[in-house]
């Protein structure tokens, strides 16, 4: 059973997520990287992750709360992709 925008239904469709499914797909997100974390096989990446607040057990690093929001908050709030490869290029942007 798949709900979204409070519909239900047995098949797959394409619809754009509401409000509260974007921040119960967030919330859930959170949990994720707290508790179960994931596997980390970069060393170098794994220490940046842990001086930044992580805590890391071998490979699996699990990720605070607190570490997505201040990474969520010094991203970017637009980005542009561009088209290579042609004479005048192209540029494509969005808003995060």
């Amino acid at each position: 059973m798949i709900e979204t925008h409070g519909m239900k239904t047995t098949s797959a469709f394409y619809s754009r997520l509401g409000l509260q499914e974007c921040e119960k797909l967030h919330m859930a997100s959170l949990e994720v990287l707290e508790t179960t974390g994931l596997e980390v096989h970069y060393d170098k990446a794994r220490n940046i992750l842990v001086k930044a607040g992580a805590k890391a057990e071998g490979q699996r690093v699990r990720i605070p709360e607190h570490m997505v929001t201040k990474a969520r908050a010094s991203a970017p709030k637009k980005l542009t992709l561009w088209i290579t490869g042609r004479e005048n290029g192209a540029g494509l942007s969005c808003k995060m």
